[in-house]
C-alpha cells in the first residue's frame, strides 16, 4: 500500500476546506440527491461525497455505506485530489498502490473505484464525489462525464451553502447592530419623556404644562418612527402587515407641523398647515406608518427650504376610488432631472454643483416610497431649479364610519398615590443608568413604594437570596453580568420566586421573546410610563391578563 503524497498547495487546500464550515455538519438533502444519482448512472452499490481534512476522509453525503471517515493515509480520494481529471482504479488487486489496502482486503472491499476532484472556484481540490464497486469493473465515456459534471454540482451546493451562510451572518450583524442603535437612541428618550412626564404632574402653569405636552408628544412621535425604521428593512415592509385602526388625519398633520414649528423657527423659517375641508375627520389605516411618512417628508422638506414648507392635505373622488392627497412643498434650491429619478433610492445624494446646494436625504424618503407602496399609495415628486420642490402623495381612503374596524376605547390612566398600601410589597430595581434609577424610583415614589437599587446582574442575583423581594425590575444590559443570565440565575435559586419584569431599551419581538425565554414574566421597552409600572405591580397576583399587559 502507498499512501498519497501531499498536494504542492496542502495549506491553502485544507483552509478553504475550513473556510467553508461543512465538515461534521448534518446530512442535507442536495447532497444526497446527487450521491444518489451518482450511484445510478454509474451502476455501483457505494457513491460518497468525501472531503479530504488533514487526517482523514469525512463523507458529508454516502449511499451503500455506514462509514462516516477513514483514515487519510487508507483513502482512495487522497490519491484522486492530487489531479484535475477523473481518478479511476479499475481493479484495485491489481494497482500496487492498493494491494495491502486494508479497505481493499476487508470492509468495505473495494476492487472498484472512481473519482472526480471537487475543484473549488480557487482551485483547491478540497475531496471528491466518487463511486466504488465490490467487484472489478470499467465505466463508459458517458458515465465518467456525469460523475464530472455531478462533481461540479457538488461544488455549486457547497458554495451555495457557503454564501446563505455569509448572508446569514450578515442578517444576524445587521440585528445586532440595529439593537445597539435601538438601545443607544432608547436610553436618552427614556429621560426625556419619562422626566416630562413626571413634571406634567407637578407644573399648574397651563402654558407651561402646553409646551412639556408638546415635548411629550414629540418624544412618543420620534420613539415610534424609531421603532418603524429600526423594525424593517426596504423589503420587510412589504411583508408587515398593517395596522387597521381609526385616527384623525387632521390631528397627525397639525402634530406633525407643531413638532416642527419649534424647530423651524429655530432655522428663521416657517412650516405651514393647508388641510381642506374635504378630509374627513376620521380614516382608517395605520397611524404610525402614516405619521412616519408625513414626518420624513416635511422634514426633509424643512431641512432643504429658503424659509417656508406648506404641509396639504386633500381628499378627492378618483378614477381609482375615494383617495387622501398629501403635498409637501418648499420653496428651496429645487432639483435636476436627474437627482429627481434616483432621489427616492436608498441613501440617495443628489449631485453637487456650484449653483445648487447638495441634497442628501439618507434612508427617508427610501422609506417614503416603501411605505407607500405597502400601503398601495403613491409618491411622485416634481421639481424646479431655483424654484423648490413638491412630493405628492396619494393613499386609498377609507372613511372610519365606513368600515366595522375601529379604535380601541381609550382610558385615561389615574394612578393611586396610596398603592402601596393596598398592594404592599418589596421592589428591587436592577439598573445600572442613574439617570434611570431617578426615573424608575420617583415613579414609584409616586406610588408610594421605596425599592431597594443594585446596579448590575451579578447585584440583582445577590440581593434576591438575601432579600424577600415580590417584584424585580431588571434591566437587560448591564456589565458584570446582564438582566438574562441574573434572571436565570434567579429562577434555579431555592428561594421564594419574586415576578421578574425586564426594563430594556431593546425594541425588538426577538428581545421580549429572548427575555421570556430566560424567566422573565413581562417586559416594558423604555421610555418607562407610570401606567405600566402599576400593570407590573398589579401582575405580582400572577393575573395572566394583567402579565400581558406589561408589554402592551
Amino acid at each position: 500500500m502507498i499512501p498519497a503524497r501531499l498536494p504542492a498547495s496542502e495549506g491553502r487546500r485544507l483552509n478553504t476546506l475550513v473556510r467553508y464550515e461543512i465538515l461534521d455538519t448534518s446530512p442535507e438533502q442536495a447532497f444526497d440527491d446527487i450521491t444518489m444519482l451518482a450511484s445510478q448512472v454509474c451502476e455501483t452499490p457505494i457513491a460518497l461525497v468525501s472531503l479530504v481534512d488533514k487526517h482523514r476522509q469525512w463523507f458529508k453525503s454516502r449511499a451503500g455505506l455506514e462509514a462516516t471517515d477513514t483514515h487519510r493515509d487508507l483513502s482512495f480520494c487522497g490519491h484522486a485530489i492530487l489531479r484535475d481529471e477523473i481518478f479511476v482504479v479499475e481493479d484495485a488487486l491489481k494497482d500496487s498502490r492498493f494491494i495491502n489496502n486494508p479497505l481493499v482486503l476487508d470492509h468495505p472491499n473495494i476492487r472498484f473505484y472512481a473519482g472526480a476532484p471537487l475543484k473549488t472556484p480557487a482551485g483547491e481540490n478540497i475531496g471528491t464525489l466518487c463511486v466504488i464497486d465490490t467487484i472489478p469493473r470499467k465505466l463508459t465515456e458517458a458515465q465518467k462525464n456525469s460523475l464530472v459534471a455531478l462533481s461540479r454540482q457538488v461544488i455549486a451546493q457547497i458554495e451555495l451553502r457557503f454564501a446563505l451562510q455569509n448572508a446569514n451572518l450578515k442578517v444576524r450583524s445587521k440585528a445586532l447592530f440595529l439593537a445597539d442603535i435601538s438601545h443607544e437612541i432608547r436610553t436618552p428618550m427614556n429621560a426625556i419623556s419619562s422626566c416630562t412626564n413626571l413634571l406634567i404632574d407637578q407644573i399648574e402653569d397651563q402654558e407651561q404644562r402646553k409646551m412639556l405636552g408638546l415635548i411629550s408628544n414629540a418624544s412618543k412621535g420620534l420613539i415610534s418612527m424609531i421603532d418603524e425604521t429600526l423594525n424593517v428593512t426596504e423589503q420587510d415592509l412589504y411583508d408587515v402587515e398593517l395596522k387597521k385602526i381609526s385616527f384623525d388625519p387632521r390631528e397627525l398633520v397639525k402634530e406633525i407641523v407643531d413638532i416642527l414649528g419649534a424647530h423651524a423657527l429655530d432655522m428663521d423659517r416657517y412650516i405651514y398647515n393647508d388641510t381642506k375641508e374635504s378630509v374627513p375627520d376620521s380614516i382608517v389605516g395605520d397611524p404610525i406608518r402614516a405619521r412616519q411618512l408625513l414626518y420624513n417628508l416635511a422634514g426633509n422638506a424643512l431641512k432643504f427650504c429658503s424659509r417656508t414648507v406648506t404641509v396639504s392635505l386633500d381628499a378627492k373622488q378618483t378614477s381609482h376610488g375615494e383617495r387622501l392627497l398629501i403635498t409637501v412643498k418648499d420653496d428651496g434650491a429645487g432639483m435636476t432631472q436627474q437627482n429627481q429619478n434616483k432621489i427616492f433610492q436608498q441613501f440617495a445624494q443628489a449631485e453637487k454643483n456650484n449653483d445648487v446646494p447638495e441634497i442628501a436625504t439618507g434612508p427617508g424618503l427610501s422609506i417614503c416610497k416603501t411605505l407607500c407602496n405597502a400601503m398601495k399609495g403613491s409618491i411622485s415628486v416634481s421639481s424646479t431649479l431655483g424654484v423648490g420642490t413638491t412630493f405628492s402623495v396619494e393613499l386609498p381612503l377609507c372613511h372610519g364610519q365606513d368600515t366595522a374596524v375601529t379604535e380601541e376605547p381609550r382610558v385615561v390612566f389615574e394612578f393611586d398615590s396610596k398603592m402601596s398600601e393596598n398592594h404592599p410589597m418589596r421592589i428591587l430595581i436592577a439598573e445600572d443608568s442613574e439617570v434611570n434609577q431617578f426615573i424608575i424610583s420617583t415613579m414609584l415614589g409616586k406610588l408610594g413604594y421605596a425599592a431597594d437599587m443594585v446596579a448590575d446582574g451579578r447585584e440583582a442575583v445577590d440581593a434576591s437570596r438575601a432579600g424577600d423581594y415580590d417584584l424585580i425590575f431588571m434591566d437587560i444590559r448591564m456589565p458584570n453580568m446582564n438582566g438574562k443570565e441574573a434572571t436565570q440565575k434567579i429562577r434555579q435559586a431555592a428561594i421564594r420566586q419574586p415576578t421578574i419584569v425586564a426594563l430594556t431599551a431593546n425594541a425588538f419581538d426577538a428581545d421580549k421573546s429572548q427575555a421570556l425565554s430566560a424567566g422573565m414574566d413581562g417586559f416594558i421597552t423604555k421610555p418607562i410610563s407610570l401606567e405600566r409600572l402599576v400593570n407590573a405591580i398589579k401582575s405580582v397576583d400572577n393575573s395572566a391578563a394583567n402579565l400581558q399587559r406589561i408589554a402592551e
